[in-house]
């Protein structure tokens, strides 16, 4: 692995800057796009209550971008340690990988929908149940649709001509966790039910972009006839700072929900906290005034043990992690694992099946589904004056008639996966008449 052509930035398009970094003004670009904005108002798993902070997908994202840069920065200080020309060559260069895991790691859900996870099937499900839409289609560009992907949206967010952000190819491969289209007839000696190939990380329109970024960075392919390449190492790190911060902050929120009684997550912390050789001090916990103080406590602790045990399997199994050996999540290979399955156990059982996440779900199928139904039909049938003013209220991108039955179906998708679950409320409402907009 040549970690100094990881560490160079290259974009495929476009110029170097001469007064950011690259990966600043990758940072930039992300924070200041309206697809990371409207993160602030997606379900990460709660419904927003009204008198409690819990996460949203922003503030999961900027945590996980946080853990992820701390990760990065550590390992990269270690392997510069380990080969002193990296340090002659590129003095910042634990800084520079720290930069690119924080910025692959604030996208790593850019893409999804409304409404968590049951918004891609939603997505899905409306496909599968409307399927005289994907007449045709290619058997791989009907899979784009029939099992709707964020991270592959996310990917195409992040190349996509048309929103500017367009980032450099070094963190396109840290971003994707899943380096392979929809289809793929893996090579005979190839595990397909590896972690990194698990699901897909670009459509059929974004596809010879991944496979422009992945050569770049001499990825080995796994598929003579489809694209599907071994994840780029970094790549791991960004998952482990996403499942540490959403299984960690999940537990810290349903405390200040009451769903889980501070002593029964303080014991999974605790054990987290020792098993990265940390402590934490009884008396200043017990003096903290309140639970919600003392699980936040907690948590600091237990991320910065998250964070040692993951630089330690890391750098002691470097060669493996480089040459595509590990193929489950690094959140499965560390000290904790065991505990960080014991939490995500429970909370299948107690928080991602509590009843509020359950209807928002449940909604979240109703109003999207709705939404696409509505929209593909003004857009895909001929115009009467019910779809014309629909058509009207659509933005010209969605509405307009150029392009394959794919393209269409790509931009409505945009369209819809991009809305925030108030947005997509609100339209469903108003397109149904079920409730009309205030006249001024």
């Amino acid at each position: 692995m040549d970690w100094l052509k990881i560490a160079r930035p290259y974009r495929i398009e476009g110029k170097i800057s001469n007064t950011r970094t690259e990966f600043e003004r990758d940072q930039d670009r992300i924070i200041f796009s309206l697809a990371f904005k409207k993160l602030n108002d997606k379900t990460q798993v709660f419904p927003i209550p009204e008198n409690q902070i819990v996460h949203s997908r922003m503030t999961h994202s900027l945590e996980s971008s946080s853990v992820g840069r701390s990760i990065g920065q550590q390992i990269a200080e270690e392997i510069a340690l380990r080969n002193p020309e990296i340090m002659s060559e590129n003095p910042n260069f634990a800084k520079e990988i720290g930069e690119m895991v924080k910025t692959a790691a604030l996208t790593h859900d850019i893409g999804n929908p409304p409404f968590g996870h049951s918004g891609e099937d939603a997505i899905s499900h409306f496909y599968r149940e409307n399927q005289s839409l994907l007449s045709g289609l290619s058997k791989a560009e009907k899979q784009d649709l029939l099992k709707f992907e964020g991270n592959a949206q996310g990917f195409r967010l992040l190349t996509n001509i048309n929103n500017g952000l367009k980032v450099t190819a070094n963190i396109l491969a840290a971003f994707t966790k899943y380096p392979r289209e929809s289809i793929v007839k893996f090579d005979e000696d190839t595990d397909s039910q590896r972690i990194d190939q698990k699901k897909y990380g670009a459509f059929q329109a974004e596809k010879n972009i991944l496979k422009t970024v992945f050569d770049y960075f001499e990825l080995k392919s796994l598929s003579r006839d489809n694209i599907a390449y071994l994840r780029h190492p970094l790549a791991y790190i960004v998952e482990a700072a996403d499942d540490f911060c959403y299984l960690i902050m999940d537990m810290e929120d349903s405390v200040k929900l009451r769903i889980m009684p501070f002593a029964d997550v303080k014991e999974f912390l605790i054990s987290i906290i020792r098993d990265g050789n940390l402590d934490y001090d009884e008396c200043y916990l017990k003096n903290l005034e309140n639970e919600d103080e003392k699980v936040g406590y907690l948590r600091a602790k237990t991320i910065q043990s998250l964070i040692r045990q993951t630089k330690v399997y890391f750098l002691d199994n470097l060669g493996s992690v480089v040459s595509g050996d590990i193929k489950t999540p690094l959140s499965k290979r560390i000290q904790s694992a065991e505990t960080l399955q014991c939490i995500t156990d429970i909370s299948v059982e107690r928080i991602y099946n509590y009843r509020p996440v359950l209807e928002i779900e449940a909604a979240g199928f109703e109003v999207l589904g709705g939404l696409l139904e509505i929209i593909t039909d003004a857009v895909l049938e001929p115009l009467n004056p019910k779809r014309e003013k629909i058509i009207q209220l659509l933005p010209g991108i969605v509405s307009h008639k150029e392009g394959s039955q794919y393209d269409k179906l790509m931009r409505i998708n945009d369209y819809v996966s991009g809305m925030t679950d108030n947005f997509a409320i609100a339209m469903y409402r108003k397109l149904k008449g079920i409730s009309l907009p205030r006249v001024y």
